[in-house]
């Protein structure tokens, strides 16, 4: 069964509307489908988003009567009041920054968006910096998906404009700024082995990593990038990476060396190309260690949301 089958059913058996997140729970629970990808709930949630984007009033589905939830589009749209699936807390902001951008198309400032998202009545603030907030919580979700080897959801663009990751297009209030630098798809194929280490190296600095060395090539002992990753609790530890500049899929025995060589450290893998399914199941082992993959899809849309550029 697909992801929008799956949704269709859970939906079905609701016959309420539900948040994606919601959703997705319970795909999983009801083993409707097998998820692959770590953050599961934003894939529904981008996959609903994309049906009713492109297939209009012939979707399956309708936007919720708030930020984050779907109802079948043969069922009657929800009292606002009623609606109790809403998620509570910071992921309730982003899930309404989430639904404008998706809804008008291109990036808007922070400002734009809290208007919005009042006007829509998808989140009450009593803060008089409301901007201020969604500002903080788009960055927050970006460092900790960073962090934790995800794709980020938000591009932050010039004059503290946001976009999700995939718009190119600038709104008018934040053209006056430098925009996202653009990323040619066979960019990372041009530079050499050495290259793309001090490139990933630039990025760890660029998304706040303190203490960056790109290691040299002789004595590096399967390291290529060291850095110290900064806490909430205002500590730091040590992160140790290994660059792959491979045509060839990195496969699990590349995993289990670099989980060696990094001793206590967290580690990561960065590579241009991709990685194995024996290699991504090697480095989420419950048992072992968890090493951070980053495929080279993954590397081009990190470089460009924090618009680090391909230096030949």
């Amino acid at each position: 069964m697909e992801i929008l089958d799956a949704a269709h059913e859970v939906l079905s058996q609701a016959r309420v509307e539900l948040h994606y997140r919601e959703i997705a729970k319970r795909i999983v629970s009801q083993k409707l489908f097998l998820p692959t990808a770590k953050d599961f709930g934003h894939v529904v949630g981008s996959r609903l988003c994309a049906d009713t984007k492109s297939n209009g009033s012939a979707s399956r589905f309708r936007h919720g009567s708030r930020g984050g939830l779907f109802r079948l589009a043969s069922e009657q749209p929800a009292d606002r009041e009623a609606v109790t699936t809403v998620p509570r807390g910071p992921m309730k902001i982003l899930g309404a920054v989430e639904h404008v951008l998706r809804s008008v198309g291109h990036p808007m400032t922070a400002k734009e968006l809290a208007a919005e998202i009042t006007s829509q009545k998808l989140f009450s603030s009593r803060s008089g910096k409301f901007e201020n907030m969604v500002l903080g919580r788009v960055y927050q979700d970006t460092r900790d998906r960073v962090a934790r080897g995800e794709k980020p959801r938000f591009v932050r663009l010039a004059g503290g404009a946001v976009g999700l990751v995939g718009m190119s297009t600038p709104s008018p209030a934040s053209q006056a700024g430098a925009p996202a630098t653009p990323m040619a798809p066979a960019g990372l194929r041009s530079l050499s082995p050495t290259q793309l280490e001090q490139l990933v190296g630039d990025l760890l600095s660029a998304v706040g990593y303190d203490r960056v060395v790109v290691t040299p090539a002789t004595h590096d002992r399967g390291v290529d990038v060291e850095g110290h990753r900064p806490l909430d609790s205002g500590g730091t530890v040590a992160v140790k990476v290994q660059v792959k500049h491979w045509k060839a899929k990195v496969q699990a025995p590349d995993i289990q060396k670099i989980r060696g060589a990094a001793g206590p450290a967290e580690c990561m893998v960065v590579t241009s190309g991709e990685f194995s399914a024996g290699a991504i199941k090697e480095a989420n082992r419950p048992e072992m260690k968890m090493v951070r993959l980053i495929d080279g899809r993954h590397l081009e849309s990190l470089l460009l949301q924090y618009g680090v550029p391909i230096a030949k």
